[in-house]
């Protein structure tokens, strides 16, 4: 756990998240970095120190602007650090051993580059891993559960409107019957992607149980919730239920203008609207 904790800080840190500005940009501010780990470095006059040094900008093109950057300043690395390596030698010639060398010098900036990219994606698949649902790729409901309390807070305390729609389908039930229950996964896959596809960027979309997704509409009152629901039961239709017709989908919604109710009971009474075939419980 330490060492995921030391993982976290660190690529929260250097990590692309909290970088801003372009990579070029962010590229340019690794070189003037790196002119000024030069200086440093020649005044030391310690090849050590100076690979020390350069290791910084190098890892910071790396995670903030790219591995293609990082490989980048880490050739300029290596070539800087033998000139000033002649430089400080007084030997100016260039030979097949001075490239040799060269090379040499850029295979430990590589090697970081090439470790610290490596780092950081783990980090971002471990992270995305712990909020997603295996099979859809969609939100858990850990994950969903915080972003909806964030959002029930934000009504609370600002009045902005928010829908809950409860999607439930007969999936596993019908697949099953028909079909010995061999393609429930690619059927849930496809009402992902249908869901992903017609949603806005600024919902929430969480695969809560087998066959059942719940979607949080922010900003969203309940005429505008409607609309958006009729349009994905459009697509789940025309998608899916006009080649498997004994797979149907409800979707029910809870609106909410003011909401006095906790998480779990947002939920209930969405789920509670999709049973019942409503396609709209008024705003609360």
């Amino acid at each position: 756990m330490r060492i995921e904790r030391l993982e976290g800080i660190i690529i929260g840190f250097f990590g692309k998240r909290h970088g801003r500005g372009s990579p070029a940009a962010i590229f340019s501010y690794c070189i003037l970095l790196s002119v000024l780990m030069a200086f440093i470095g020649y005044l030391s006059g310690s090849k050590f120190g100076m690979t020390a040094l350069f290791l910084i900008p190098v890892s910071l093109a790396a995670l903030r602007a790219g591995k293609v950057y990082g490989y980048m300043l880490s050739v300029i690395s290596g070539g800087s650090m033998e000139i000033l390596s002649l430089h400080t030698q007084k030997h100016f010639l260039f030979s097949i051993f001075t490239c040799l060398d060269i090379i040499l010098s850029c295979l430990p900036f590589m090697l970081v580059v090439l470790l610290a990219c490596s780092l950081q994606t783990a980090y971002e698949d471990r992270a995305r891993a712990s909020r997603t649902h295996n099979l859809t790729e969609l939100l858990n409901i850990g994950y969903f559960r915080e972003v909806l309390i964030k959002e029930i807070e934000r009504c609370r305390r600002f009045k902005h409107p928010f829908s809950i729609a409860y999607v439930a389908g007969n999936i596993y039930r019908q697949s099953r019957e028909n079909s010995g229950g061999y393609f429930e996964d690619g059927i849930l896959r496809l009402a992902a992607e249908c869901m992903r596809s017609t949603l806005r960027n600024t919902d929430f979309v969480a695969h809560v149980a087998s066959d059942e997704f719940v979607i949080l509409l922010t900003e969203t009152n309940g005429a505008a919730a409607g609309i958006a629901m009729d349009k994905l039961k459009s697509r789940l239709d025309e998608i899916i239920t006009r080649h498997y017709p004994e797979i149907k989908f409800s979707i029910g919604i809870a609106s909410f203008e003011k909401c006095p109710y906790s998480f779990m009971e947002v939920i209930d009474m969405a789920e509670m609207a999709s049973r019942q075939s409503v396609v709209q419980q008024g705003s609360k």
